[in-house]
């Protein structure tokens, strides 16, 4: 995260919970040891540019949350570490559909992850033309269990290259330092018990109505779906 103040320009890498434990100490309160973020005081106060705490070169990334998109309101758990150069990306259900599954029709229609509107209803009618196939599939089709993206080559991350030629121990790399955050932290997901983020109970007053259907036949034809294949929409 880069930022101008006082004409320096700071490149640490910050994420949410370094705001709790900042505050903290700006009040002199002390830190609870349970708090994963790090207090940004030392940045704040510190004259310097460029990358202050050196062990501020990447930043973890997670997403867990029910979703009724979905069968038996289940989530799209991922895990992921962002570099200056790189963003690799752990996908942990790969099997599901991360914008909603396919058969099931809410608020939002199909893929209801994903907010209605304009832009998304445009995507799915004219999900077989050649400008916009590639782009739909980026947007609500199934991911890989593993992606990494060059930033320098690719800001927009369009370009999933954890399989191209010469990746392989860049992807590595992040991989093992993911697990060994992950591990650290002691995430459930890490140590096999990431089954339970779907079991706990999910409390909601007036839940959004939500129905099975079949798909538009354009959106099976684009992903290569059969009828006979409806069961696991």
């Amino acid at each position: 995260m880069q930022g101008e103040l006082g004409g320096r320009k700071v490149s640490d890498f910050v994420q949410l919970s370094d705001l709790a434990p900042t505050f903290l100490e700006a009040a002199n309160v002390k830190i609870p040891s349970q708090m994963t973020g790090r207090s940004l005081m030392p940045i704040l106060v510190d004259n310097g540019s460029g990358r202050v705490e050196g062990f501020r070169s990447y930043v973890l990334l997670a997403k867990e949350r029910h979703s009724r998109s979905r069968e038996n309101d289940t989530g799209y758990p991922t895990r992921a570490i962002r570099t200056e150069n790189f963003l690799y990306i752990r996908n942990y259900k790969p099997d599901r559909w991360p914008a909603g599954a396919l058969g099931i029709r809410g608020n939002e229609g199909i893929f209801a992850d994903v907010d209605d509107g304009p832009t998304k209803n445009y995507m799915i009618e004219h999900a077989r033309d050649s400008t916009v196939k590639s782009l739909f599939l980026l947007s609500f089709g199934k991911r890989p269990q593993e992606e990494l993206y060059d930033l320098r080559e690719d800001p927009h991350q369009m370009h999933n290259v954890v399989d191209y030629y010469g990746y392989s121990t860049v992807a590595e790399l992040f991989s093992n330092i993911l697990e060994s955050e992950l591990k650290a932290f002691e995430d459930p997901r890490s140590v096999g018990k990431g089954e339970q983020f779907d079991q706990y109970p999910r409390h909601r007053r007036n839940p959004p109505p939500f129905e099975k259907v079949e798909p538009p036949l354009q959106i099976r034809e684009v992903l290569d779906l059969t009828r006979t294949e409806n069961s696991r929409f």
